[in-house]
């Protein structure tokens, strides 16, 4: 959650009539396109900002504004209201930014994703200069977050942002030495800022219509150092009259400000008076926030007309916000008043800054009550209010918020309200600190119990089972929920409580194997939400409900469950809980054999996260991708993927992830028989374990252990962890892993010849996987243990069920290679393997093997061989030997030919692979099940879809990919009349796809480009008319009557050579259309 947005703060203060403009600052900042950062540090008074108005005043590029205040300290505020400067002047930028920075614990933990994916919306969304301005950034100088994050963004943007931070002070960043070493750094200082004597001469006139002489500009120069505010001072005192030499003084900074700004209050009439006064206590105000804190105007008239009062007289106060109907004074005029007030009405004082933090409590603005309360020094009420605000920061994510106005808190306060403690103990266990959370909760909870305040201690306890569950103690988690359930029935208002304790109990029981008795806590935890409405919470619970029924097997509920909360969070817009959401949803649906769906799924989620940072969600889905991709057998592109989640997990310290995806290298190095690596990350499994791992983590790694050990035929070992992994799984796992676990034993009793026990196993583990509703994942553990289940199938008990699933297997693996087709062409961003068998015959014929030429001599030394397989290839029904015989060897006898037609189908099937070419009743064919890519067979499909294709940009894409496929005429080193008659075909092909794509981008007014490709047409076939009459209208579309003229002269002159013809009548009747 974001703070509400104060428009006054990021728009533009309005120019008054009086500020002078200063043409050389002015024209200084004329070279600011050639810098990043630049800096205008000076002392107050001197006209920082009364520059910085006019420059946005006259500049000709955008501007966007942002004025500081010491509650833009805290960053997730700061980030808020830097995206919202920037895409007030720029609508398009910021949604994305926007997202990534409502969860505070994830902004803290990934400062430098959160700089990138801003760096990366300006550059997609902001094709201008442009400058920004933070003025008063002295007020947030002590904030490390915003320095690094300011540090960061100037260098990494692009160079078309230039961003002026005014201060009182020397801003420090970082790598301030490195960017001026750059050259990217400019300012100015209080000496360029201080008035000359030119200066104050115009500024005199300009407002008070006065010509000073040159000695009175140089005693007033002398006297106030160039300082605007002295000068403003005596302007409002003296150049109204007659100046008064022994009291002017030495008006400075450090002079008599103090005597001129009261010689002003004094001036005023009391009800104006009063009114500065007390409105200087609301630091920005309008007329109906002064009705509300400090009731009627003094006098006769209203607030409107006293705001209005205060501007015509220019007493030191700005018009602010987009429609200027806000005002705040000069900070050193309003410093003044406050200090006044506190002087001479103290009481008063203390009662409207009450009535301030009541108003801003009614309006959630709680920055500003906090605030209020501080500067009273009422550190109860700041307490009370924190208490209050508690609960919505938590479930707005504004974490380190509430974490610095609890730390800001005097000792004493904070013990004296428990909550404060269970709160900031809170904030603590979800930014990683859980041993602190914990025992500032304890502490809680007991004050609680020595009060007897038992609502308290069940909230308190409720937030302790939720941290419970967050560090992987389970038991202790539902311990908690169960007596805050018990004691919750004693209250009167305790739903949100019960709610809650029963969620944390359904998560828990489900990571200890309780998986049904989980998913009913859960059940009726979301029934309390949506009976309360409280939508987010039931959203959250919806999701954890789709986790658990997913690994129930009960896919049809589980996806039901992710898709109404799929669709809440994209009306929320909360991009960060769709992609937790679509990560779940990838993985459903891969569990129930739909690859492609959980491809479109995983992409969606990677994609989203990528570009919000959100490492811990992105690290997910390129688990599960990993896992996709494992599936289908492509371990290469497992590991890839496996690798890149690795180093993301590493970064945002997901020791539940890194855990898996160590059992999951380690199960692939066993696989690639590299048994060095699959130790090396066992044993690195085996350091994270401790006490308090839950089950299943101790199942997965006996698992990984006891594999690895059966790998090196180590069956002893192998048996004592799988026994081991049967234990802790049956504590924590799913079903589906308990079967796992129950297989891996029976194999390894099966291979040590222990039949009768690995039958046992065997029995149990398809107990697990019986009446399931989708059985896509027992094929794929039955897969795993193929031989195993061979062994068995015959038997008069099991045996059914065994051939039952081998049959889904077989099925499986004829599918795999589709499936492996589909992903490839479908271009994720993570690749996928390559084909087993690469076919290329647009050009010279070419065939790769799992990425690699061919090399061996039975396809290399042999035109013949490589030619039929192509001549294969082109009848995909099949052909006869007899056929064959007779496009190969038409002059062979019979005992030749089949000689010939042996060896050529022999040497054919030993390069590639008995399984390429099959003979199937009377006919050899290629075999279209193998995992394979071919050219021309995508080339077709590229144009089948664009034919019958609607959409006119999806049929360009179309045209366009089969146009880059063609890279040459069909087997250009082939000379057999087969060959030559498919070439001619796809040759025609591609000249009416250049044509039609042509047409397209005739439509779209592409002419340049309907050229091109008309000119490669006509390349083909220099007889092609419809080619030269497309081209004929585009060079008279751009004006280019010769271009029309010549065009149609080449194509006279081809249609002559080569066909001994004239252009058609329809070719004439354009060109006499277009000339005359």
């Amino acid at each position: 959650m974001i703070p509400n947005i104060s428009r006054p703060k990021i728009t533009i203060p309005r120019r008054r009539n009086n500020i002078l403009s200063r043409k050389r600052l002015l024209d200084a900042f004329e070279d600011i396109l050639d810098y990043k950062l630049i800096l205008v540090s000076a002392p107050a008074g001197y006209g920082k900002t009364s520059l910085l108005i006019d420059l946005a005043d006259k500049s000709e590029l955008p501007v966007c504004w942002y004025s500081l205040d010491p509650l833009d300290k805290e960053l997730q505020r700061f980030l808020g209201y830097f995206i919202a400067s920037i895409s007030q002047c720029f609508p398009e930028f910021g949604e994305r930014s926007s997202l990534l920075i409502q969860d505070d614990a994830h902004l803290l933990n990934n400062l430098d994703q959160v700089v990138t994916m801003i760096v990366n919306d300006a550059y997609e969304h902001i094709n201008e200069h442009f400058i920004m301005v933070l003025d008063d950034y002295h007020a947030v100088e002590e904030s490390d977050a915003v320095n690094t994050f300011i540090n960061r963004f100037v260098q990494d943007v692009d160079e078309n942002f230039h961003l002026i931070i005014s201060s009182r002070t020397l801003v420090s960043l970082p790598d301030l030495p490195l960017l001026v070493g750059r050259s990217q750094v400019w300012g100015l200082s209080y000496e360029e800022l201080a008035f000359r004597p030119d200066e104050i001469r115009t500024l005199v006139y300009q407002n008070y219509h006065r010509t000073l002489s040159q000695s009175e500009v140089n005693e007033l120069e002398q006297e106030t150092e160039g300082w605007i505010t002295g000068l403003l001072l005596s302007a409002q005192t003296e150049w109204q009259g007659e100046m008064n030499r022994a009291r002017l003084g030495n008006i400075t900074a450090v002079g008599l400000y103090d005597y001129m700004a009261q010689q002003i209050l004094d001036q005023q009439p009391p009800n104006l008076q009063k009114i500065l006064l007390h409105t200087s206590l609301l630091g920005e105000f309008n007329a109906q926030l002064c009705g509300q804190v400090l009731g009627e105007a003094p006098g006769e008239s209203d607030w409107k007309d006293a705001l209005n009062l205060l501007l015509s007289k220019n007493l030191f106060v700005q018009q602010v916000g987009e429609r200027s109907t806000w005002i705040r004074y000069h900070h050193l005029f309003r410093d003044f008043l406050r200090s006044k007030m506190l002087e001479s009405h103290p009481k008063e004082r203390e009662e409207i800054l009450r009535r301030l933090a009541k108003t801003y409590i009614r309006r959630k603005e709680w920055e500003r009550a906090y605030e209020v309360y501080t500067q009273l020094e009422d550190f109860e009420a700041a307490a009370c209010m924190v208490e209050d605000a508690g609960r919505a920061m938590l479930r707005g994510g504004r974490l380190s918020a509430l974490a610095g106005w609890i730390d800001n808190l005097p000792k004493h306060i904070r013990n004296a309200h428990p909550i404060l403690l269970s709160l900031r103990g809170y904030v603590f266990a979800v930014l990683g600190e859980g041993a602190k959370g914990l025992d500032l909760l304890n502490q809680s909870a007991k004050l609680f119990e020595l009060k007897g305040n038992k609502e308290r201690v069940v909230g308190v306890m409720t937030w302790r089972s939720a941290v419970y569950r967050m560090l992987g103690n389970y038991r202790a988690s539902i311990i908690d929920s169960e007596e805050t359930l018990e004691m919750a029935k004693e209250l009167d208002e305790a739903r949100i409580y019960i709610a809650e304790a029963l969620r944390n109990k359904g998560l828990s029981q489900y990571r200890i194997g309780k998986v049904r008795e989980g998913a009913e806590c859960l059940e009726q935890a979301l029934r309390i939400y949506d009976e309360m409405g409280e939508r987010d919470f039931a959203a959250l619970t919806g999701a954890d409900l789709g986790i658990v029924y997913r690994n129930m097997r009960e896919y049809t509920r589980a996806e039901e469950k992710y898709h109404v909360a799929l669709d809440y969070w994209r009306d929320k817009k909360n991009v960060v809980r769709q992609v937790s959401v679509l990560n779940n949803l990838g993985i459903l649906a891969q569990m129930q054999g739909d690859y492609e769906q959980a491809l479109n799924y995983l992409e969606e989620a990677l994609t989203h996260a990528h570009s919000i940072g959100y490492g811990r969600v992105e690290s997910f889905a390129l688990t599960s991708i990993g896992d996709l991709y494992l599936e289908l057998e492509a371990h290469q592109a497992a590991l890839n993927a496996y690798q890149q989640a690795e180093a993301i997990a590493n970064d945002v310290k997901d020791r539940f992830l890194l855990f898996y995806i160590y059992a999951k290298r380690a199960h692939l190095a066993n696989s690639d028989l590299e048994p060095e690596g699959a130790l090396r990350f066992i044993e690195v499994m085996e350091t994270m374990m401790d006490k308090n791992s839950s089950g299943y983590e101790c199942g997965i790694y006996s698992l990984a252990a006891g594999n690895f050990a059966l790998s090196q035929n180590d069956t002893v070992r192998a048996r004592a962890m799988f026994l081991k992994a049967i234990e802790c799984l049956h504590r924590g796992g799913s079903p589906l892993e308990i079967a796992r676990a129950h297989l891996s034993l029976a194999n390894s009793e099966y291979l040590s010849a222990n039949q009768d026990q690995a039958y046992e196993n065997i029995s149990v583990a398809l107990s697990f996987l019986a009446n399931q509703e989708n059985d896509h994942d027992s094929t794929l553990l039955v897969k795993d243990y193929k031989e195993l289940f061979g062994f068995f199938q015959e038997d008069h008990q099991i045996g059914e069920s065994i051939r039952r699933l081998l049959m889904k297997v077989e099925k499986f693996e004829k599918r795999i290679p589709n499936i492996r087709r589909v992903l490839r062409r479908k271009n994720p961003s993570l690749p996928f393997a390559p084909p087993k068998l690469e076919i290329q015959a647009f050009g010279y014929g070419n065939v790769k093997i799992d990425g690699e030429p061919i090399i061996a001599s039975e396809w290399v030394q042999q035109r013949t061989v490589r030619s039929m397989f192509f001549y294969l290839l082109s009848h995909p029904f099949g052909v006869s030997k007899e056929v064959i015989g007779i496009v190969f060897w038409p002059e062979s006898s019979n005992s030749q030919l089949k000689r010939q037609f042996k060896n050529t189908i022999y040497r054919l099937r030993r390069a590639l692979g008995k399984d390429v070419i099959l003979f199937d009743g009377e006919l050899y064919r290629f075999n279209k099940d193998i995992d394979y890519e071919y050219d021309v067979e995508i080339f077709q499909e590229k144009l089948e879809f664009a034919n019958k294709e609607n959409n006119v940009d999806y049929r360009l894409e179309a045209y366009q990919e089969a146009i880059n496929l063609y890279r040459g005429d069909f087997l250009q080193d082939v000379g057999e009349g087969w060959a030559i008659l498919d070439r001619e075909l796809l040759r025609r092909s591609y000249q009416n796809t250049l044509i039609s794509a042509a047409e397209i981008y005739f439509e779209r007014k592409a002419y340049e480009l309907v050229l091109d490709f008309c000119e490669r047409a006509i390349n083909e076939d220099p007889c092609v008319e419809a080619a030269y009459r497309l081209e004929m209208k585009a060079h008279d579309a751009m004006g280019n009557r010769i271009g029309v003229v010549n065009t149609y002269e080449r194509c006279k002159a081809a249609l002559e050579k080569d066909l001994d013809i004239l252009p058609s009548p329809k070719t004439e009747e354009l060109y006499l259309y277009l000339t005359h």
